[in-house]
């Protein structure tokens, strides 16, 4: 059809991709992308004081499991997050895809993101060793997706090693399953958890999966 638009489809992930690593080699940091993520009880004497000096420079920080290691006088006040957890997809479900997206179908996954709210994850996860994600169709016909960072370290009571986020669907596509197919397929067989925030109502979506509060997390941005 002249004028159409043809995405190519996803391009193969590395078999054999290496894992993430420690934010400037301090053990329980991990970059995020859009923020850090923190695991206190792993944090060292140079962690923790890099760590407290970012709190007031508007540094997205997320501790998992407990608050940040500073006094309260010093620390702004957090949100707590509720970690929800529970099982993936051996293989994805039918229709959906989990390699790395191609740059149309990223600009697309990047409107789903925009129109929901949602602020969209950096080109640099997109194909980034650590990061995983899954769609159904391809190009202006995505109908949803979903995208999770290999962690390097465990994350709630079921030692998740998966952490998902950015989850969205066309919304003439909602109610179709679509989101929750794409997260069972980033999620993998081993399981994974999620950040949830407080009233967004995302419990329900999570239930569905049959995922269940596995801790909790503290979202620090001054």
């Amino acid at each position: 059809m002249p004028g159409a638009h043809v995405s190519r489809p996803p391009v193969p992930a590395p078999a054999a991709a290496p894992p993430g690593c420690w934010l400037h080699g301090l053990p329980g940091i991990q970059s995020h992308q859009r923020s850090l993520l923190v695991w206190p009880d792993l944090l060292g004497a140079a962690g923790a004081a890099w760590v407290g000096s970012l709190l007031f420079t508007g540094t997205r920080l997320l501790s998992l499991g407990a608050p940040l290691p500073v006094p309260a006088r010093r620390a702004p006040q957090p949100v707590r997050l509720a970690v929800w957890g529970g099982p993936g997809a051996e293989a994805p479900p039918q229709g959906v895809w989990t390699q790395t997206p191609d740059r149309p179908c990223w600009e697309r996954m990047t409107g789903l993101w925009t129109a929901a709210g949602l602020t969209p994850l950096p080109p640099s996860a997109r194909s980034a060793a650590d990061w995983r994600h899954a769609g159904r169709g391809q190009g202006t016909e995505l109908a949803g997706c979903a995208s999770a960072q290999q962690l390097m370290a465990p994350l709630g009571a079921t030692g998740a090693r998966r952490l998902v986020c950015s989850v969205v669907s066309d919304p003439a596509r909602r109610r179709t399953g679509v989101a929750r197919a794409c997260v069972r397929a980033v999620a993998g067989g081993a399981g994974a958890a999620a950040l949830l925030e407080p009233g967004s109502g995302s419990d329900r979506f999570f239930a569905a999966l049959e995922w269940t509060p596995v801790g909790d997390a503290y979202f620090y941005h001054h």
